[in-house]
């Protein structure tokens, strides 16, 4: 590139009285849309604004999302511990909640209040992660085959509430219980034959198993509704796939001359000019400067 010289410098400085007029005459000129100039600025403010609002109320769910996800982990951790038993109720949560329609932290938190309620009467924490995990089992089957809306997560509560007695709620979800068969139940588990010799943790055990039985017909509903319905994806792909391969196919078959037409336009006149454009460029600010 040629050099810069200060005479031409100072010559291309000098000269600038007739860029000074034409910018003044642009400026005049432009004043008439002034008005428009302004509303538009305004609208523009406003959209980027809504933008931002939204953008800030996204950010701000998404915040709260994280800090309930990280105090469910801490609580469950807390309930169960990080031993053995509670690392495989969380390799449980890992590959339960997502089938089950929760937020593996959503699962989290029900177990969690799960152990709570029967470590209150007794249960180890060992216990209540294997007791805690059955019972989300059975309430995704449940809530499955009922088309339960909430899904698990009322029947999860449901459940656990009926661990302590309260049992009414069963029934909404075709299970009843009642306390002359908790207490069957527990004497048949434990071989006492006096009610008053019954412990809590002993007739929630048994409450557990009686759920259990009372749902049978609803066990591996909520596996097999998940295999049918990858079953109706596969098989719908399976329908669609071969005629949309066929147009994919037809349409590149037109299209190819059009395809090989631009080719040849870009290789004889676009790749040339981007290949020149550097050298050009030089010359121009050259001869502008000479």
């Amino acid at each position: 590139m040629a050099k810069i010289n200060r005479e031409a410098v100072i010559s291309i400085v000098g000269k600038t009285d007739g860029l000074v007029k034409a910018i003044t005459r642009g400026e005049r000129a432009l004043k008439g849309l002034g008005n428009v100039a302004t509303g538009i600025a305004k609208v523009g403010a406003t959209a980027i604004a809504g933008i931002g609002l939204a953008a800030g109320t996204v950010g701000k769910e998404m915040v709260n999302l994280a800090s309930s996800a990280k105090e469910a982990g801490s609580a469950f951790d807390v309930v169960f511990g990080t031993g053995e038993s509670g690392q495989q109720l969380n390799a449980f949560v890992e590959e339960f909640a997502n089938k089950a329609g929760m937020a593996n932290f959503e699962l989290q938190d029900l177990l969690k209040t799960t152990g709570q309620v029967v470590q209150s009467v007794g249960f180890t924490a060992e216990e209540s992660a294997k007791l805690g995990e059955q019972l989300a089992v059975v309430a995704g089957d449940v809530a499955a085959f009922n088309n339960v809306q909430g899904g698990a997560t009322p029947v999860m509560q449901a459940f656990t509430k009926a661990l302590l007695g309260e049992r009414e709620s069963l029934k909404t979800y075709g299970i009843s219980i009642m306390e002359a068969d908790v207490q069957t139940k527990a004497f048949a588990m434990t071989g006492k034959e006096n009610a008053k010799q019954l412990t809590q943790q002993e007739k929630a055990m048994a409450t557990l198993e009686l759920i259990k039985e009372k749902s049978i017909v609803t066990q591996g509903y909520l596996n097999a509704e998940q295999d049918s319905f990858v079953s109706a994806i596969g098989q719908l792909i399976a329908q669609l796939a071969p005629p949309i391969l066929t147009i994919v196919s037809l349409l590149l078959t037109a299209l190819a001359p059009a395809f090989r037409k631009f080719t040849e336009i870009v290789e004889k006149y676009i790749t040339p000019f981007l290949t020149n454009l550097p050298k050009n460029f030089e010359k121009m600010i050259n001869a502008i400067i000479n």
